[in-house]
C-alpha cells in the first residue's frame, strides 16, 4: 500500500473529484500524512511487538510522497485516511471535518485497545 493509496481513501471519505479543484489537496496532503506518520511511528512499534512482527525503523519524515511505501501497519490505513480527510478540509466544512476527526480518534482507540500491556524497563531520564 502506498501513500497514494492512502490519499485516494481520503479523498473518497470526502467525496471529491479528483479534478483540478483537488490540486490544493494533492499539494498539501503529504505534509499531513508524514505529521500523521511521525506521530503513529511509536504506536506502529508497539503494535509490531505485540504482533510479534519486526520492528520497523523509525521515520520521522517532514514529506511522505505518494510514490514511498506507507510506512506503518496497515491497521494504521483506515485512521490515517480519516485524518487526512480531516485535515484537508478543516478550514472549508468545519462540521464534515470534526466528524472524519470524530472517526480518526475511533479508529485509533481501537487500535490502542488491541495491544496489550508490557513489561518494560523504565527509562532513567533524570540519572545523570
Amino acid at each position: 500500500m502506498t501513500n497514494k493509496d492512502i490519499y485516494m481513501g481520503a479523498m473518497a471519505l470526502m467525496a471529491e473529484p479528483l479534478a483540478e479543484s483537488a490540486e490544493d489537496y494533492a499539494e498539501r496532503a503529504p505534509y499531513i500524512m508524514a505529521n500523521f506518520i511521525s506521530e503513529n511511528t511509536s504506536l506502529d512499534g508497539q503494535y509490531r511487538v505485540f504482533l510479534g512482527a519486526e520492528k520497523v525503523a523509525g521515520k520521522c519524515p517532514v514529506y511522505a510522497s505518494f510514490d514511498e511505501e506507507f510506512p506503518l501497519s496497515s491497521r494504521f490505513a483506515s485512521a490515517a485516511q480519516y485524518y487526512l480527510a480531516s485535515m484537508l478540509i478543516a478550514d472549508e466544512d468545519t462540521e464534515r471535518a470534526d466528524l472524519f476527526f470524530d472517526r480518526f480518534c475511533t479508529a485509533m482507540a481501537d487500535i490502542l485497545s488491541e495491544i496489550p500491556a508490557m513489561c518494560e524497563k523504565i527509562v532513567g531520564a533524570y540519572d545523570l
